[in-house]
């Protein structure tokens, strides 16, 4: 790891981000983000980026496409095989049509091109985290619903059994009686 790959985890409190890039980029987005409150970590390349993302949880991960070793394109292919539900952020010098929509293709939730305003950055990643959490809050509640609805559904059958019991019995009363 790089050393200014800080390896300690990130804070539950404010939004984590991975900055990935080989350049002077890498320093001035983590710079801003840290003014921004966010806890920042860095990796150099893809495989770094790989590892460190396997160990934490980050809200945002923001790549650069051009670094050695591995391109961006490849390590976000390679993060997205996995249940990494992390949303990543593509970063270039050189933004095509053709790259954009590759990267989308491959999972990434956005794609910028630099230079690029401080603040549209800052609004994309709290954008994408604040998402992120309505989207697990929905799922919660859908998982809690489909729990109601099978306790409602078992809570049914077993008083239709009781009626059915019930019924049965009347008939069987009602046959001797004859």
């Amino acid at each position: 790891m790089s050393e200014e790959t800080s390896i300690s985890q990130p804070s539950q409190q404010a939004i984590s981000v991975l900055v990935v890039d080989d350049d002077l980029f890498l320093r001035f987005c983590n710079r801003m983000l840290e003014k921004a409150q966010f806890t920042v970590q860095t990796a150099t390349n893809g495989n770094e980026a790989i590892a460190m993302a396997a160990q934490y949880a980050y809200d945002v991960i923001l790549m650069d496409i051009n670094m050695p070793l591995m391109n961006g394109l490849a390590c976000l292919e390679e993060l997205k095989k996995g249940d990494n539900k992390t949303e990543v952020i593509i970063v270039t010098g050189k933004g095509d049509l053709q790259t954009a929509v590759e990267a989308m293709k491959l999972g990434a939730a956005d794609f910028m091109t630099k230079p690029f305003q401080t603040g549209t950055l800052i609004d994309k990643i709290e954008s994408l985290v604040a998402q992120a959490q309505t989207e697990d809050l929905s799922s919660n509640e859908r998982r809690r619903n489909d729990r109601r609805t099978e306790h409602d559904d078992r809570r049914i059958e077993r008083k239709e059994r009781r009626m059915g019991d019930r019924r049965a019995a009347n008939e069987r009363r009602l046959s001797e009686d004859r």
